[in-house]
């Protein structure tokens, strides 16, 4: 389930329309500033969901609802169950993603991502109108699976009413999700091996941490099993492919930012996405995987396929987990 609910994310996320606002993804320098568009309200606004802060406090929506902190409003659909402290613990694992991917929502470069699409266009209710209708805060939205599947996207994520379950483990999608936010806010997508495979590995380090949320998620366990073999003759090649199975993009994606951090370091990951955002190449709206590859060896090397296929070979056991007693961690 899991995976098929990986497999969607981007699908539904394309398929999301109407936003807060009608800005696209942009460098502000100079005298030229991001056009939003402010939305005036005249109705009564919705109060938000007090909680207790207390753990064992449950709280399940009889009608559409929203929680506002400082940081997000976590906008909740009828029937969802959260607790009296989930918004501590979702401002926890957002912290916590934000310190291992190395990037916030900000960004020093004037990168001015779209606008984060309003919570009717998500959660198909008008319950919210004049809540934050200018997208100024971080949304969350939780919804019922069979309305949309978990996937990030610039100012917002969609979770589902497992991905609540916080203390029980099942926060890990979140971590994935914001991910993709934290790159959105940052910058272009790369392709979406890029895109899949920064998030997989950043989702790998935050659920490797001694942490005080548990996650029941191990990235070399979750993504071992793939039968494509890659090697120093034809990575190259792979990498240039827009699969038709999506699950490829985070099994050769994980695999290739593991690669990427640990022979040239993190920092190899923010150069292509700084230049890529900066300097994108002309006619490219939205990227390839095959229009990242100058950026790639611009910042790291000609030969870095040819290295990756033989990484590949001697790291071969540890993606060939059976059993989480089996994994090796990255460190």
């Amino acid at each position: 389930m899991k995976k098929v609910k990986m497999l969607l994310c981007v699908i539904m996320c394309v398929l999301i329309l109407g936003g807060c606002g009608d800005t696209d993804g942009q460098i502000v320098n100079g005298e030229e500033e991001n056009t939003t568009t402010e939305v005036v309200v005249s109705t009564t606004v919705k109060e938000p969901l007090k909680l207790s802060g207390n753990p064992k406090d449950e709280y399940v929506m009889t009608e559409p609802s929203y929680v506002e902190t400082d940081k997000f409003i976590l906008f909740l659909d009828e029937g969802i169950k959260i607790y009296g402290n989930t918004p501590e613990l979702i401002t926890y694992v957002m912290e916590l993603t934000e310190t291992e991917a190395g990037l916030t929502l900000e960004n020093e470069y004037g990168y001015v991502c779209e606008s984060a699409p309003g919570p009717q266009s998500i959660m198909e209710v008008n319950d919210f109108e004049g809540v934050d209708p200018n997208c100024e805060k971080f949304h969350i939205y939780v919804v019922p699976p069979e309305k949309y599947v978990p996937c990030g996207m610039p100012g917002a994520i969609v979770l589902n009413d497992i991905d609540m379950e916080l203390a029980a483990g099942e926060g890990w999608a979140l971590v994935h999700e914001y991910t993709h936010s934290l790159h959105a806010a940052n910058g272009v997508n790369l392709g979406r091996i890029m895109e899949e495979g920064f998030a997989t590995y950043v989702c790998g380090k935050v659920t490797r941490k001694d942490s005080d949320v548990p996650f029941n998620f191990n990235a070399n366990y979750n993504y071992a099993f793939y039968d494509r073999e890659i090697t120093r003759d034809n990575a190259e090649d792979v990498f240039k492919e827009e699969f038709e199975d999506g699950w490829e993009n985070y099994l050769y994606g994980y695999r290739f930012i593991t690669f990427l951090c640990e022979e040239y370091g993190e920092e190899a990951f923010y150069n292509i996405l700084n230049d890529a955002t900066l300097n994108p190449p002309e006619g490219v709206e939205y990227f390839e995987n095959k229009d990242a590859i100058p950026y790639i060896k611009k910042h790291t090397s000609e030969d870095i396929f040819i290295k990756y296929g033989d990484w590949l070979v001697d790291n071969k056991e540890m993606f060939e987990a059976w059993s989480m007693e089996d994994v090796e961690y990255i460190e």
